[in-house]
Formats: structure tokens, C-alpha cells, sequence
């Protein structure tokens, strides 16, 4: 018995966790893209002789 308690237990808190990482990575990302993408505009434009269309993002 205290072994299903434990294995309830480490699921949820994995779920918890992988919850609040998705989470909370999105909301980096949502804050974060629009500034990186400003800056990355601005690299792209200062290597763009260079290099051509290496990644889409």
C-alpha cells in the first residue's frame, strides 16, 4: 500500500513539474521572442552578406 502511495505521489509531482516547465517556459518564451527577435533582426542584418537564410528562425 505505501508503495502505490509513493508511486501516486512521484506521478503527480512529475506532472506537476513537467505542468509548471511548460508553463513556464511559455511564458519566458511569450515575453522573451519579441525582444530576442528584435536583437536577432538586428544580427541578421549585420551578417547578412555572410550568410544566407541558414535557419528560419
Amino acid at each position: 500500500m505505501e508503495q502505490i502511495r509513493m508511486a501516486a505521489f512521484g506521478a503527480a509531482l512529475g506532472l506537476a513539474a513537467t505542468a509548471w516547465f511548460v508553463t513556464h517556459n511559455l511564458v519566458a518564451r511569450a515575453i522573451l521572442e519579441p525582444w530576442k527577435n528584435g536583437r536577432r533582426l538586428d544580427l541578421t542584418l549585420a551578417t547578412h552578406s555572410s550568410r544566407h537564410h541558414g535557419t528560419a528562425h
